[in-house]
């Protein structure tokens, strides 16, 4: 195809420090791993995913649940799916050997006990002076390695496949998964990107219900901005996002440079894959959401700044490698009791709102109706009174950059009901949800079906629709 042999003839943008002054040699290095791994070696012409997975070394406690995650996804889509890891191994000293150990062999252990999982593992051993310089940010290195391994792999096959990115720790995903993004790309062949829902962290919404109240208004936010609006940069995040291999390779493939500095652990890579989409296009209409893959995400970095009284919208921007994850393990036995201290809940509330919605870097946000939606959409379960707010259940007063969201009194008495209930309340319908669609996703190989992808269609069908409530998509 032709982005792909455009992109490897020395169009490859962001390549890791350390592989960037020779491009001949980088491209050698992709086709050695693929040759050293029969799934790629011999990629069957049937795959239409690739699902890639930066692990890091120390990730043993939870790699091996995540693939188990995916064998229940059904016979039918894991014959076209392939699962593509790669472990970093920095040699900087904050990753023992043991703990590499440790998780290569729960890799290991996952590809023996499922067998119907088409798993590659490529391993990273970064040079020490490389992790050093970039204080361990290798995340977009990785991410870009492992896109590239999926790219080269399908020029050689001349196929185009979505490639999927996934995160090393979620603890829960869709029933029905990668079947949904089977039937995305079947029904919408003109959509480059795809992108899935991603909840919180459902278990730490139950103990800390002000958290999960803060963190779905925050991602209903961003639904309705991208179901509503073509004209603004939409993110894609890197636990739940797919790409179409050819496009990716259009728009110079991952960045592999992002976070070189040493900053942000490497961060930002997924997010700028969106906005260069967005600025390759000039509009969004080559997006698609999947709101019915649905990823539930750790919510380590949100719960840290909702903790900290710092705006949600933050969270990846303010992380650097003292705040990571581990961080979060200060505030893990912390709970919130709603009935014996629902005030300073719902003051913490508002406060984290106001910051949410005045952030001039999230300046999407700016539009009432878009506030007016997303918080009435876990108030009540749906955006409907957008438009005819009666009772009034909140009002905003300030400018755009100072904004202030105060609670009703019948505002803060229905808050007070939703809270205790949330995390319930999405877990239910998300099974409502799963279990609706099951038996016809399951029966549908039309899903299976090659079709042609045109490349410049004059008209893409907008899904605009999600909105509507915490989990239902119809």
């Amino acid at each position: 195809m032709a982005a792909f042999d455009w992109y490897f003839q020395n169009h490859i943008v962001g390549n890791a420090d350390h592989l960037a002054a020779n491009t001949a040699a980088y491209i050698s290095s992709l086709d050695v791993a693929i040759a050293a791994n029969d799934n790629l070696n011999h990629l069957p012409a049937e795959t239409k995913i690739m699902v890639t997975i930066p692990v890091s070394g120390n990730e043993s406690e939870t790699i091996y649940k995540t693939l188990k995650l995916y064998t229940t996804q059904g016979e039918l889509a894991l014959q076209h799916t392939q699962f593509v890891l790669i472990v970093n191994q920095a040699k900087s000293g904050d990753i023992s050997e043991e703990e590499s150990t440790k998780t290569y062999q729960e890799i290991m252990r996952a590809q023996k006990n499922f067998p119907a999982l088409n798993l590659t593992l490529l391993s990273i051993n970064w040079p020490k002076n490389f992790a050093k310089k970039r204080l361990n940010g290798l995340y977009s290195a990785s991410l870009k390695i492992a896109t590239d391994t999926c790219m080269r792999a399908a020029q050689r096959k001349q196929i185009d496949p979505v490639i999927i990115t996934n995160d090393a720790n979620p603890r829960a995903i869709s029933r029905n998964y990668l079947l949904h993004y089977l039937q995305a790309m079947h029904k919408h062949p003109q959509a480059e990107v795809f992108l899935g829902k991603i909840h919180w962290d459902l278990g730490r919404m139950r103990s800390v219900p002000g958290y999960g109240f803060v963190a779905t208004v925050l991602m209903a936010a961003q639904d309705r901005v991208r179901e509503s609006y073509s004209d603004i940069p939409l993110d894609s995040w890197a636990a739940n996002s797919g790409y179409r291999a050819s496009a990716l390779a259009a728009i110079g493939g991952v960045d592999g440079n992002i976070g070189a500095d040493g900053n942000k652990q490497g961060l930002g890579a997924d997010i700028d894959l969106g906005r260069r989409f967005f600025s390759a296009r000039a509009t969004n209409d080559r997006f698609y959401m999947v709101h019915e893959a649905w990823v539930d995400s750790y919510g380590d970095r949100l719960l840290r700044q909702y903790l900290c009284n710092k705006s949600l919208t933050r969270a990846w921007d303010e992380c650097d490698n003292n705040a990571s994850s581990n961080t979060v393990k200060l505030f893990v036995d912390m709970t919130e009791n709603v009935t014996a201290d629902f005030d300073h809940v719902k003051r913490r509330i508002e406060h984290l709102l106001g910051l949410m919605f005045s952030d001039q870097g999230w300046a999407c946000f700016n539009h009432e109706a878009i506030i007016t939606a997303a918080i009435n959409t876990v108030l009540l379960g749906s955006p409907e009174s957008e438009n005819h707010k009666e009772p009034l259940l909140w009002s905003i007063t300030g400018k755009r950059h100072a904004r202030t969201i105060t609670f009703t009194n019948e505002g803060a008495y229905r808050l007070k009901e939703v809270l205790p209930h949330l995390a319930n309340i999405i877990q239910e319908g998300l099974a409502t949800l799963d279990d609706t669609m099951h038996a016809e996703l399951r029966s549908n190989t039309n899903v299976l079906k090659n079709r042609p992808l045109q490349n410049h269609p004059s008209t893409t069908q907008k899904r605009r629709v999600g909105s509507r409530a915490l989990f239902s998509t119809s």
